[in-house]
C-alpha cells in the first residue's frame, strides 16, 4: 500500500509539471488530510514509513500553496 501511495505522489508531481500548481493543489491537500488520518490510526512497523510519506506529502502541499500564492501576488502587482 505505501508503495502505491508513493507512486501516486510521484504521478502528481509529474501532473503538476504539465498542468501547474493550481490544478493539483486541491487534490493533494484532500489526500494529505486522508493520509494524516491514516497516520493517526496506524501502528506497527508501517507507521514510520507512512510518517515519512505523510511528511513528503506535507512538504509538497506546502510548496504548491506557496507557489500558487506567489503567482497570485505577482498577478495582483502586474
Amino acid at each position: 500500500m505505501l508503495e502505491a501511495l508513493a507512486i501516486v505522489l510521484a504521478g502528481q508531481r509529474r501532473l503538476e509539471d504539465a498542468l501547474g500548481a493550481a490544478a493539483v493543489l486541491a487534490p493533494v491537500s484532500t489526500q494529505l488530510g486522508a493520509l494524516t488520518t491514516m497516520l493517526k490510526d496506524a501502528g506497527g512497523p508501517l507507521r514510520p514509513r507512512l510518517g515519512r510519506l505523510v511528511a513528503e506529502w506535507t512538504v509538497y502541499a506546502g510548496w504548491l500553496g506557496e507557489y500558487r500564492a506567489a503567482l497570485v501576488t505577482a498577478r495582483d502587482q502586474a
